[in-house]
């Protein structure tokens, strides 16, 4: 009989989830390391006077040998993921190098943590974060960010609703292993009370998800915090229009460029597990299920985001992929009225959840994006820019339509539930969230826009 998948074998646990099962450092302990540390003092006043470059170029190339843990190795990429994406967005001025005194560094970490050295959802979400009261379980009242770009409230806030999602969603890895082992048993029963307690879960994803408004303002997310999450992949409108040298790094020919996807919730490892375990599959944007014989297989974007991930919550994610089987007993068991109720009450609440997040898209990158096209592009610098429809723009470049992609991520939640009453009720209450605005709408890279549609979904939070 084949092993059963536990949690504690990827280093995951129901209660953290996929963040720490402690919170983050927030310094280094070594000497070693504290001209990085100094900088993260002064980092926002460096980046309100326009210094950090300099600063940034008198470093000394610092290796890191003397990380000794992973912990520490998460300390130092999240740094280092800062300082990066600072010094290339920092200024008006968009600079092709990544000088040593963080590309090595940084190359060197991300090989040793397998992960894209770029700034990520884990940089930003998952290893960013403290409670505010050690005593008291995290949550949006006990939480605080220990850095960001702009100093903001907005920005802590929108980085720490996706971290107070995790929170919310940690009981799901075990309810969703919990529901396949009891596939693997055969019990209809106990299959039923794993999923009617995974929907509940998602629901209070959903609750966190919505609470973004609260503290976080569109415009300031739109025009002062998206343009630091870029990336160096598909950003040539923003100066990039190879990608960034990373100097210095011994695995990479000298002059070479690298183009990286900036931080995207599509980087969450919760999200893809949510899919895999209920039996979500995302096609190709534009494709349906009976196209997919056609195509080159599941969407590429959000495969793609797996290399951006921890490898631990990679892994997890790969074995969790051979053993998912929950929809397949289903589909075989869809006479069972209580047992498909719960299943396609999984699916509601992940729908539900999805019209959330398109909601999102909508108030903090279509709405800002329409008024930015009414304001003189002089007014913007780097990623804020306006630029003046051409055709190449409205030819597009191959990438993926943001708005579609995420539509139709939502809508192939809903298509697949089990009885005929969720088919009718999911077929008739799709909404139709901000796609007027975005017929005119062309992403250019994380805060501008094209006239014609969006081109690419290769940065920005809200991807």
């Amino acid at each position: 009989m084949a092993r059963a998948l536990r949690l504690e074998d990827f280093g995951l646990n129901q209660r953290s989830g996929f963040l720490p099962d402690e919170p983050p450092i927030s310094r280094l302990p070594q000497k070693h390391y504290k001209p990085w540390e100094t900088i993260m003092d002064s980092f926002n006043a460096l980046l309100l006077a326009g210094r950090l470059q300099d600063v940034v170029d008198d470093l000394p190339v610092l290796g890191t040998e003397q990380l000794r843990n992973d912990t520490e190795r998460r300390r130092a990429f999240l740094i280092l993921s800062f300082l990066a994406h600072g010094y290339v967005w920092g200024e008006p001025i968009v600079p092709a190098i990544l000088p040593a005194s963080i590309a090595v560094p940084f190359d060197q970490v991300a090989r040793e943590l397998e992960v894209r050295p770029v700034c990520t959802h884990a940089s930003l979400c998952l290893w960013n974060w403290r409670p505010i009261f050690a005593c008291e379980t995290p949550s949006l009242e006990n939480l605080a960010t220990l850095h960001t770009f702009t100093g903001s409230t907005d920005e802590s806030w929108f980085y720490l609703v996706s971290t107070a999602m995790e929170v919310r969603g940690a009981p799901t890895l075990q309810l969703t292993l919990d529901a396949i082992a009891a596939v693997a048993a055969s019990s209809v029963s106990t299959l039923t009370i794993k999923l009617r307690a995974l929907a509940i879960h998602l629901d209070y994803m959903a609750v966190a998800l919505g609470r973004m408004h609260e503290k976080c303002d569109p415009h300031i997310f739109y025009n002062k915090i998206r343009p630091f999450l870029a990336g160096w992949k598909n950003m040539s409108d923003a100066g990039l229009r190879n990608g960034l040298i990373y100097e210095g790094c011994e695995n990479t020919p000298e002059g070479s460029f690298r183009a990286y996807s900036g931080g995207s919730n599509a980087q969450s490892a919760l999200i893809h597990m949510l899919d895999i375990g209920l039996g979500v599959v995302h096609q190709q944007t534009g494709q349906t299920a009976l196209d997919a014989s056609d195509s080159n297989g599941p969407n590429a974007f959000m495969q793609d985001m797996r290399n951006y991930m921890p490898a631990n919550h990679r892994r997890f994610l790969e074995a969790l992929q051979e053993k998912a089987n929950v929809r397949q007993f289903c589909l075989k068991h869809s006479g069972d009225y209580e047992l498909s109720e719960a299943y396609d009450a999984c699916l509601a609440m992940l729908k539900v959840f999805r019209d959330k997040h398109l909601s999102i898209v909508s108030r903090y990158i279509v709405v800002p994006a329409a008024s930015a096209t009414k304001r003189e592009s002089a007014n913007y610098k780097g990623l804020a820019k306006v630029v003046a429809p051409t055709k190449e723009a409205l030819k597009g470049t191959g990438g993926t339509n943001l708005m579609a992609f995420l539509k139709q991520s939502r809508d192939e939640t809903g298509k697949i539930v089990v009885s005929s009453w969720a088919k009718h009720l999911m077929k008739n209450c799709y909404g139709q969230v901000g796609l007027q605005q975005m017929d005119r709408l062309t992403q250019v890279g994380l805060a501008g826009n094209w006239g014609s549609e969006w081109d690419d979904i290769d940065g920005g939070f809200c991807s």
